[in-house]
């Protein structure tokens, strides 16, 4: 009978190398035992192990034997998982926790090296790169200089196709290269250009293109990895590329909020204003996170809130220009419709 409910089932499985077992448990400690013996060569415990929050949601998943943590040897070394399949790599074993990848040094056990991985999986060693395999994802783990020239090879091959330079600013961001970053937005947004030319398909164009251009204006929004200056440059390139009225619609309410949040207020009130301008853009739906309205009733309530927050001062030009609007209607004795 079970006694207590909170106890985590914890497995393990190993792997054999040179007369060696090595042996990873789901509480992160790995060990070298002598394989005839029995006895502890070395011990250590994993930097990030897992919590026992985590282990208690993997635990059922760790019952599965295709699923428990087994060390893998690969030339670089010991590969560990606290939770998840490790590698061996010759000399170095590589070990995946809950935030990162350890690399271990077979013969003393030492933490050699950390890097730091999205989630916690099952690796695969190869030649030139690691395989992280979850239960919802692929992931693929290269040395930086390898993984560019890749990449730079397919984005001159694929002139037309987005997808390599989105590719490329995705790795590069990750790996900190901030100028290869730009060279990969520059090179979607060039491959945006030409997709149009390679295409003859419409619908198979819009979808091509939306989903480029929407993924290039999720870039410009995310908090952390993308710099000001990059979105304010992205920003500028978007609102080029934008070829739809929902495009534009939702390029320029992105960089109002940019805007706003970056000290310049007046700028955003432009961008709004614009949507509010134009006849076409003002009538779009735009998708809120209660749900869908007309941009135009966006617009006025985002300038509404920033005239709260920063004085009508900001708003005043609109307000003047408007003021002798009407002045000039009221001297030419206009019709009522002219008012409207």
């Amino acid at each position: 009978a079970v006694t207590n409910w909170n106890a985590v089932r914890l497995l393990s499985q190993f792997s054999v190398v040179d007369g060696s077992l090595y042996v990873v448990d789901g509480l992160g400690v790995c060990a070298r035992l002598d394989s005839r013996t029995g006895g502890v060569r070395w011990l250590a415990k994993m930097p990030d192990p897992p919590t026992l929050m985590e282990m208690r949601q993997s635990s059922s998943r760790l019952m599965q034997p295709w699923a428990m943590s087994i060390p893998v040897i690969t030339k670089a070394g010991l590969v560990v998982p606290a939770i998840g399949r490790a590698a061996l790599t010759g000399t170095r074993m590589l070990v995946p926790t809950p935030e990162s990848v350890a690399v271990l040094d077979l013969s003393t056990g030492n933490v050699e090296a950390k890097s730091s991985i999205r989630s916690a999986g099952n690796l695969l060693a190869l030649d030139d790169q690691l395989v992280l395999v979850d239960e919802e994802s692929v992931q693929t783990y290269m040395d930086w200089d390898r993984a560019y020239a890749r990449l730079s090879e397919m984005v001159h091959i694929s002139t037309a196709d987005p997808k390599p330079g989105l590719w490329l600013v995705h790795l590069a961001l990750n790996a900190r290269q901030r100028d290869a970053a730009i060279e990969g937005i520059d090179a979607a947004l060039t491959a945006l250009t030409a997709l149009g030319t390679f295409h003859a398909d419409e619908a198979d164009f819009e979808q091509r293109y939306g989903d480029a251009f929407n993924r290039l204006l999720a870039l410009a929004q995310e908090p952390d990895r993308v710099d000001a200056a990059m979105k304010k440059r992205l920003f500028e390139q978007l609102a080029i590329a934008s070829i739809t009225p929902r495009q534009q619609v939702d390029q320029r309410f992105a960089e109002a909020t940019f805007l706003a949040g970056s000290g310049s207020p007046e700028k955003a009130v432009d961008l709004y204003q614009a949507v509010l301008f134009d006849q076409v853009m003002s009538k779009e739906l735009y998708a809120t996170s209660s749900g869908a309205r007309s941009a135009r009733d966006e617009a006025r309530e985002q300038i509404t809130r920033l005239i709260a927050r920063h004085g009508r001062s900001i708003y005043q030009s609109y307000e003047d220009a408007a003021a002798r609007a009407l002045a000039d209607l009221r001297r030419t004795d206009a019709s009522a419709e002219a008012f409207i």
